[in-house]
């Protein structure tokens, strides 16, 4: 499952049939995509294309290398999370709209669209509006939190939490890595998906 909301929000390009799809990657499967209409669905697609494209970059496995054991089989989640943090901090280089007014849209655009949603997917965005994650990503204090809500849901026992001193251990060097990879992210996704081809619902 994916970590790095903030990002998947972001690239869905301000459109709300993208933004909405981009949500449920995570939380639908196999045939009840066709549920959803064909806009949707599209952002479906580019949730799971942003994910294939980030796990597999050197730049982000270079990035996980940067986790030391026993951590390093939560690379994948820690990274996803530090790179949201970054995301926050550098908004500004990326985008023009302030990321307070981008984060009420994407609570909006949820609440909207919550009652197409599998009841996992519309307890969390509830709670992610309720506890405002987007914009707790901005501190340190609240990638702990965010660790910590992760921690809590994952079987095997875990201290996730601790996995914030490889943040401020590593943080220039996950920083680097980060302004070099999203750049080439953003390129890719608007290469494969043109803002034409997706249409708001």
């Amino acid at each position: 499952m994916s970590m790095n909301y903030l990002a998947h929000f972001a690239l869905s390009n301000l459109n709300q049939a993208s933004l909405i799809g981009n949500y449920l990657g995570d939380f639908v499967r196999g045939k009840t995509i066709e549920d959803y209409s064909l806009p949707i669905q599209e952002g479906i697609k580019l949730h799971r294309t942003i994910d294939s494209y980030t796990d597999c970059h050197p730049i982000v496995v270079q990035s996980k290398q940067r986790i030391p054991q026993p951590f390093r089989r939560y690379s994948g989640i820690l990274i996803d999370v530090f790179y949201d943090h970054f995301l926050c901090q550098h908004w500004q280089a990326f985008y023009s709209i302030p990321l307070i007014d981008f984060v009420q849209y994407v609570y909006q655009t949820l609440a909207e669209y919550e009652e197409q949603f599998p009841e996992r997917a519309k307890m969390f965005s509830q709670r992610m509006k309720q506890e405002n994650i987007l914009i707790s990503y901005t501190s340190i204090e609240g990638i702990r939190s965010a660790l910590e809500r992760i921690e809590q849901r994952l079987r095997q026992p875990n201290n996730l939490r601790d996995g914030i001193r490889y943040l401020t251990h590593s943080f220039h060097q996950l920083e680097n890595d980060f302004l070099t990879f999203y750049p080439q992210l953003e390129k890719y996704i608007n290469e494969s998906f043109p803002k034409s081809f997706v249409v708001s619902d």
